[in-house]
This record gives C-alpha cells, structure tokens and sequence, in this order.
C-alpha cells in the first residue's frame, strides 16, 4: 500500500513539473502569420525582451507556433489571438517548452488575457 502511495506522489509530481515546465511572457502582439506553403501552421510574434525557455527554440523571427486543427478549441484560439492583436491587448503566452510542430520554434499552449 505505502509502495502505492509512494509512486502515485512520483506520478503527480512528475505531471505537475512537465505541465509547468515553459514560463508564461506576458506580451501584445506584434506579428500574427500563416502561409499556404507552410499549411495549417500560425505563426506568432510577440513584443517582448523575454526569450523563449524552451532548449529547442532558436528561431529569432518567431516566438510560437501552432497547429490549426479542425476543432472549437484551435478556432476560439485563433480569433482570440487575432482580436488581441487587433485591439493591442496584452496576453500572458505559455509555450509546451517543446518544439514538435515546426523545427527551432517553442509550440503555443495557452494564452491568457490581462486586464
């Protein structure tokens, strides 16, 4: 029973550390761009000093990246991204603190609006 305990606290622990492994940059944005040639991939520019903390990130022109994908969570995603931009709001980004979908470039989370 203790050995149970033991690896479900290692379990938790685990997920908790992966899940909040990339830090939030609070930021407006500067560029939002998707490409034919590029497919279904939004690219965003954020106007921060910060950089990203993910070790994969090298790209000096983009801060995220994401996947469209044909569901309600990519869609909302998107026009929340573009009506920040158009309105110049201020969002906290959090990346995945990897960068699996498009090479040297941290992958979006989650965004946060700031009042």
């Amino acid at each position: 029973m203790k050995l149970i305990k033991v690896i479900s606290l290692t379990l938790l622990a685990l997920n908790f550390c992966s899940v909040y492994a990339a830090e939030g940059r609070l930021a407006n944005i500067s560029t939002i761009m998707m490409d034919k040639d590029l497919g279904d991939k939004v690219f965003i520019d954020i106007n921060t000093k910060e950089v990203s903390s993910a070790a994969c990130h090298k790209n000096s022109r983009w801060d995220f990246i994401f996947t469209l994908e044909n569901n309600q969570v990519s869609k909302a995603m998107l026009s929340f991204l573009v009506k920040a931009q158009a309105t110049n709001e201020k969002l906290i980004f959090v990346g995945t603190g990897s960068c699996n979908v498009f090479n040297e470039l941290e992958t979006l989370k989650r965004i946060e609006l700031v009042n």
